[in-house]
């Protein structure tokens, strides 16, 4: 029997990946229309050419020789690149102190180049949202928002945001619902910005104090990023949850002029 894996994105793929390795056979299924999930690239049309911007995760780092061979892997195989950007600290002046030097990498051409990567040689059905978890006679089901089913599951891996679990668990597994309905996920307002002239920055991108805009990113300093003067403006957590309902035209106002100063 398979294993089903709910969610490819970089935990769910990384499970397929050493379940094969173990003679496992493994199905993936994720309710996206593509390769992503926290490590997603977004594409916007101008002037008939495409921009592309990282707005989730913005580069890797490794902690572990293990990680780091990893990543060499991926730069050999032309899906990440190191990041050389010089990044700084921006005090509430707008005075910049650089950050440790450390070796940082990106995907390639944008960041799920590496999910992609990840999930070619994988048995993964993009655009399949479960709704329902079932389990009878030893064996796991699942159900889709389409009316469809597949069953026969010898196990299934759950590898998606925890807000997610509870209503897929309640039944099949209430122990993992009740320790999910306790985690809240960090709320991140994100702007996207093209300008027409350069930046006057000396930097590529550059974390702040609590505020509108706590991470700056120049998108176009990435490799294969393209010469778009594009920029990514992620506001803190906080500030985040603060204005988590206000109007989007209203976040985008306070986030542009926050950069600007």
């Amino acid at each position: 029997m398979a294993i089903a894996v709910i969610g490819a994105g970089m935990a769910g793929l990384s499970a397929a990946q050493e379940l094969l390795s173990a003679g496992k056979e493994v199905r993936l299924f994720d309710k996206g229309r593509g390769p992503g999930g926290r490590m997603s690239t977004r594409w916007v049309e101008l002037n008939g050419q495409q921009v592309r911007f990282d707005h989730g995760a913005q580069y890797l780092t490794a902690r572990s020789d293990q990680f780091q061979s990893v990543l060499e892997g991926w730069v050999e195989s032309g899906v990440a690149a190191e990041w050389q950007a010089q990044i700084v600290d921006l005090d509430h002046h707008g005075q910049a102190k650089p950050r440790p030097k450390q070796k940082r990498y990106v995907g390639t051409p944008g960041m799920n180049g590496i999910i992609r990567h990840l999930a070619s040689d994988l048995d993964v059905k993009w655009g399949m949202r479960v709704i329902d978890i079932q389990k009878t006679s030893g064996q796991w089901r699942l159900v889709f928002e389409d009316g469809r089913a597949e069953d026969g599951f010898e196990a299934v891996i759950l590898a998606i945001p925890a807000e997610q679990l509870p209503p897929l668990t309640r039944q099949c597994a209430p122990e993992i619902a009740k320790v999910a309905e306790r985690i809240q996920s960090e709320p991140c307002w994100t702007t996207l910005a093209v300008f027409k002239d350069r930046v006057p920055a000396e930097w590529q991108a550059a974390r702040t104090s609590e505020g509108a805009v706590a991470w700056i990113a120049n998108n176009a300093s990435k490799p294969q990023r393209g010469d778009f003067e594009a920029w990514v403006l992620q506001a803190s957590a906080n500030w985040s949850r603060t204005h988590l309902e206000d109007d989007k035209d209203a976040i985008t106002d306070a986030c542009l002029r926050r950069f600007a100063i």
